[in-house]
């Protein structure tokens, strides 16, 4: 978007569809498969993405306890920015590899 006075410009696009397909069909199960390791017992999807957003994005708390702040509203750099520090994370630490054939992302979303 830009001003119409100034021209600036500012990014406020939400995350993108092949965006949220990545992540859902090749960050999440490889971070799935590391922290289901780690913890002893399988994790569901949901439950993996949770526990990186508490961890890449911090919590939120509520009188019932913390919660894992939101994704949803973040921008398309904003989102590719957590995704890059996700796997960077995951590869340093763990040794992880995402794979980045387009093929791939389909079939498993």
């Amino acid at each position: 978007m830009r001003c119409p006075k100034c021209h600036h410009e500012w990014e406020t696009k939400t995350r993108s569809i092949p965006q949220n397909k990545r992540t859902w069909s090749v960050v999440v199960p490889v971070c799935r498969e590391i922290l289901s390791q780690k913890a002893g017992y399988p994790l569901t999807k949901e439950q993996t993405w949770d526990v990186l957003k508490s961890a890449f994005l911090g919590t939120i708390d509520t009188p019932l306890g913390p919660v894992p702040a939101e994704s949803k509203n973040k921008t398309t750099a904003e989102f590719a920015e957590l995704n890059h520090r996700i796997e960077a994370h995951f590869r340093r630490e763990f040794g992880a590899v995402f794979p980045d054939d387009p093929e791939m992302v389909e079939e498993s979303w």
